[in-house]
Formats: structure tokens, C-alpha cells, sequence
């Protein structure tokens, strides 16, 4: 009797120990990432068990599947939010039932609207920068990115929906949302016919603009229609399709945030020029309210960059002694070698730009050069002021900025100087004559520019305060916080119709975009540049949907 019941029991610890092992472990995925309520959500079952004999799925404490066979589960996310999804894989090995259970909680967004990037002046598009590194072999330098890695196909791979736009990089604000917009549309880029008349005839030499030019279709970043395309093949869904409307969310670097700006500001409003309406281009016609969820903007000169002083003194200086820097850098023979590896879209402008006709006035926006519609004058305080009477807020857009500086102000003369590895030792020795010097290290280059745009002559001599001599090299520290035209808010959710200011950056203008010289991935105030974006990108996310 003794020998039957210690068989019995050896043979159910057996059985036990057996079914565990064939029980195995209860586990799921979805091929989804990131999730948005609303959709439905197929979740795989993965286990490992004796091939699901019983499963069970699991919401939030709520039984939804309680069925034999591996199954599978569908669910609807009712609304944003946490959800725990648990699976339970039971298996049976007579004469015992063996489970395994797994679970896991998932982020519901409100709202997972595609995500444009969109560059700054002289930047340009994901496909048009590459370095051959060998023959044969060429290495994409990526505006967004640089020197960190390549910031679209990380947010890509993080589960985002992410885009890089391509605009003109130095052409007008107007000219560039265009461009912008053609990408978002699928169609060919259309300035506008008053727009392009107006700036035609008026101006001396005689100026031409085309209606059309700088169209991008079907390279790597861009579908047949010109529309964008992602590093996951992903086209983004046209933003306006008779009646229906896909949200998106614009984030934009320096000169990029005044491009997205005029474009939420056409959407909504329309052309200011009688002249652009009535052609059936929505751009023109306005009214198009829900398609800018957000904006979101990163050392963007909204109120302009006394930059642009020292660069019209620097073409001013260079064309005394017979050289026009504009002319030669627009030329069609310069444009055409250009494009081999950079090109500057000035397709729409015929002869070239030359310096006469854009020299600019420092602290007389009176004196508005001949010859506007470019770049140079959308930068300055006067350029941006002017366009900020039609750029302002959108009632149902979400604004957000960031600053950025790399400058310290020197005692002695009440004048701001860029921060370089040579000065951490001077501001230590001498800290009483240093004023806000956080240990940074301006890009070389930016070094020059920073230096000028601190001093008296480019800022209270002309008609700014003291307030504009902090600066990233490129924009001026107060420039960037938002629109003097526009509204602020305290709220941290941000506020429609108003901007809020997430904070300043202790880094150069390049920085921000991943640092062009740096080694290794760029910190952004002491956050990783991919963990920086994937919590601004969060942000975006958490925004409600229209």
C-alpha cells in the first residue's frame, strides 16, 4: 500500500514538474508602439505554452477573453490613459490545469498626429547634405541630428510618426511655407499669383518672380507627389482632402518657426493679397482651421536677430571693393555646381539677388530695402515686426518655445561675449567681472557672430535694449520666447491661441539640433538629445486631438 501511494505521488510531482516545463510562459506583443485611443489594437498572443489549450486576456481587471485555443486579442482603447493587458495561457496535462500569466501596462496618447521638422535658414532636407566617406559610398549629414545621429528615424524607431520638411534656405519666410505646404499636400509649389506679380516689376534690376519652382518629388524623402516620406516609407497623409482634415504637429528650428508660423497663419487666415484667392488653393483661400495641432519652436528669431546687421555689414564691405556676394552666390553657373551637393532653391528668382537691392537700415524699418521678399529682411527686427502683424496666434493651435544662449556679460562694459573654453578659466579668476557663464562652448564658427550681436553698436545704438545682447550666435535670447505680438500662458498642458515657454537652453544654436562638431550625442542642458525629443514629442502627444 506504502509503494502505490509513494507511486501515485511521484507521478503527479512528475506530472507537475512536466506540465510546468510544457506550460511554459504566457507573453504578448503587438506590432504597434505607441498606441492612441480610438484605434483598435491587435494584440498577438507569444506564448510559449502547450499551445494555449485555454486563454484568458485581461483589461484593466476586466475579463475579455475566456475561451479555448490561442487566441488572439482586438481592443478598443476607450480614451487616453494608462491600461494594464494581462494574458493568461492555461494549459492542460491530465489531470491538472497549468497557467502562465503575463502583463503589461501601455500608454494611450490622446492624439498621434504626424510630426513635421522643419529647418532653419541654410539648412536643408534629410537626402540633400551626404559626405562620400569612400567611392561609392556616401554618409548623409542630417540637419536634424548631425553630429548626435539621425533624430527622424529614432523618433521613428521609438514609435513616432515623424517627417523632415525641405525649404528653401534662403528665400523668404512667405516662399518657404509654400514649399512647405506642397509637401504636405502632394501638389506643386504655388507662390501665389499677386504674390509673385508684386514681387516682379517693382524692383530694380527688375526682379522675376515665377509663380511655381522648387518642386521635390520622388526622392528618398518625398513620394512621387512630392509629398513627404519617411526612413519607415511612411507618406503623411495629405493635410487637406475635400472635407476631411489630418492634424500636425510643426516643429521648427531658427528661421524654420517663423515658416511654420506663416503657414498656420495662410491656413487660418488666407492670402493678405486679394490677388491669391479663388485659384482653389486652400493655402490662399483660408479658413482651414484643425489642421495645426501645434507649434513648437527652438531658437526661432520671432522677433528678428540683429545677426542680420552684421551680415548686411559684411556683404556692404565685400561688395565696396566689387564683389557682390548675393549675385555670385545666387548666379545660375554657382547654383548649378552647388547642386551636385547642396542646393539653394531659387529657382523662382530671375536674374540673381544682388546686395544693393537688400541692404538693410539698422533701426529705420522705415527705410525698407527695394528688394524683401528674402531672407535677410524676414530675419531683422524690422522684417520680423512686419510680418508678425499678419503671423499672429492661431485660436486653435498649441504654442511652444525654447531659447537658447551661449553668452556672458562682461562688467566692465556691460557687453555680452560668447562662451569658449578660454574664458572658464579668465570668468574663474576674475568672477566678479563675469555675469551668467555657464561653462559652455560655442561652436567656433557662431564665435564672431555672438561677439557682435552682444555689443552696444548692434543693439541699444540701433534701437534695441540691453535685453537683445544675449544671444546663441545666431538669435538673440529674447527673441526666441515668443512673438511680441502674441500671448503667453502659465499653463504647463500650454494653451491654445497663446505661447508657453518651456525654458532656456544653455547651448548654441547649433546645439539644439544636435551639434554639427560635437563627439558623441549631443546633452541639452544636461538631457539626451533623442531623450529630449521623445519627451517634447510626449508632450505633443498628450495635446487633445481636434
Amino acid at each position: 500500500m506504502k509503494k502505490r501511494t509513494l507511486l501515485i505521488v511521484t507521478l503527479l510531482v512528475g506530472v507537475f514538474f512536466v506540465g510546468s516545463a510544457f506550460a511554459g510562459h504566457a507573453n504578448f506583443y503587438t506590432v504597434q508602439k505607441k498606441y492612441t485611443y480610438g484605434t483598435t489594437v491587435n494584440f498577438i498572443n507569444n506564448s510559449d505554452s502547450a499551445w494555449g489549450d485555454w486563454t484568458e486576456w485581461w483589461v484593466n481587471g476586466t475579463r475579455y477573453i475566456d475561451q479555448s485555443g490561442r487566441q488572439n486579442f482586438n481592443y478598443t482603447f476607450p480614451g487616453p490613459g494608462d491600461y494594464t493587458v494581462k494574458i493568461v495561457a492555461w494549459d492542460y496535462i491530465w489531470p491538472i490545469w497549468f497557467s502562465s500569466d503575463y502583463s503589461a501596462t501601455v500608454h494611450v496618447y490622446k492624439n498621434t498626429y504626424p510630426i513635421v521638422l522643419v529647418h532653419g535658414f541654410a539648412g536643408w532636407g534629410r537626402e540633400e547634405v551626404s559626405l562620400q566617406v569612400r567611392p561609392g559610398v556616401n554618409v548623409g549629414l542630417r540637419y536634424w541630428g548631425a553630429g548626435s545621429g539621425d533624430l527622424e528615424a529614432d523618433m521613428n524607431n521609438r514609435g513616432f510618426d515623424v517627417y523632415t520638411a525641405s525649404v528653401g534656405p534662403v528665400t523668404s519666410v512667405w516662399d518657404r511655407a509654400c514649399e512647405l505646404y506642397a509637401q504636405l499636400m502632394g501638389t506643386p509649389v504655388d507662390y501665389g499669383p499677386a504674390h509673385s506679380a508684386l514681387n516682379s516689376a517693382p524692383y530694380n534690376p527688375g526682379f522675376t518672380h515665377a509663380r511655381n519652382a522648387n518642386n521635390r518629388v520622388n526622392d528618398t524623402a518625398h513620394y512621387t507627389d512630392g509629398r513627404l516620406k519617411n526612413t519607415k516609407g511612411a507618406i503623411i497623409p495629405k493635410i487637406i482632402e475635400g472635407s476631411t482634415k489630418r492634424p500636425i504637429h510643426l516643429v521648427a528650428h531658427s528661421m524654420g518657426g517663423q515658416t511654420v508660423r506663416m503657414l498656420s497663419s495662410l491656413l487660418h487666415k488666407g492670402s493678405p493679397n486679394a490677388g491669391d484667392k479663388g485659384y482653389g488653393i486652400p493655402l490662399f483661400d483660408g479658413g482651414y482651421n484643425g489642421v495645426v495641432r501645434s507649434i513648437t519652436t527652438l531658437a526661432t528669431p520671432h522677433n528678428g536677430t540683429n545677426l542680420t546687421y552684421l551680415v548686411d555689414d559684411l556683404l556692404d564691405l565685400v561688395n565696396g571693393v566689387g564683389v557682390d556676394l548675393l549675385a555670385a552666390a545666387t548666379n545660375d553657373s554657382v547654383t548649378n555646381a552647388l547642386n551636385l551637393v547642396y542646393k539653394l532653391d531659387v529657382d523662382q528668382w530671375s536674374p540673381s539677388f544682388q546686395t544693393a537691392a537688400v541692404s538693410l537700415s539698422p533701426g529705420n524699418c522705415a527705410a525698407k530695402p527695394a528688394f524683401s521678399d528674402v531672407s535677410l529682411w524676414d530675419l531683422s527686427p524690422c522684417g520680423a515686426a512686419e510680418l508678425n502683424q499678419f503671423m499672429t496666434a492661431d485660436s486653435d493651435v498649441f504654442y511652444f518655445s525654447y531659447a537658447c544662449e551661449q553668452t556672458y556679460r562682461w562688467k566692465n562694459d556691460n557687453q555680452w561675449y560668447s562662451e569658449a573654453a578660454d574664458d572658464a578659466a579668465y570668468c574663474t579668476a576674475l568672477s566678479w567681472e563675469c555675469e551668467n557663464y555657464n561653462w559652455g562652448g560655442m561652436l567656433l564658427p557662431l564665435i564672431p557672430f555672438g561677439d557682435g550681436m552682444g555689443t552696444n553698436a548692434k543693439t541699444t545704438a540701433v534701437g534695441l535694449t540691453d535685453a537683445w545682447k544675449q544671444n546663441d550666435g545666431v538669435v538673440n535670447t529674447i527673441s526666441a520666447i515668443k512673438p511680441d505680438c502674441d500671448l503667453s500662458t502659465s499653463n504647463g498642458n500650454g494653451e491654445v491661441g497663446k505661447w508657453l515657454y518651456l525654458g532656456l537652453l544653455n547651448e548654441d544654436h547649433m546645439d539644439v539640433t544636435g551639434g554639427f562638431l560635437g563627439v558623441g550625442v549631443e546633452d541639452l542642458n544636461g538631457t539626451n538629445f533623442f531623450d529630449f525629443y521623445n519627451n517634447l514629442f510626449n508632450r505633443l502627444w498628450e495635446l487633445p486631438r481636434f
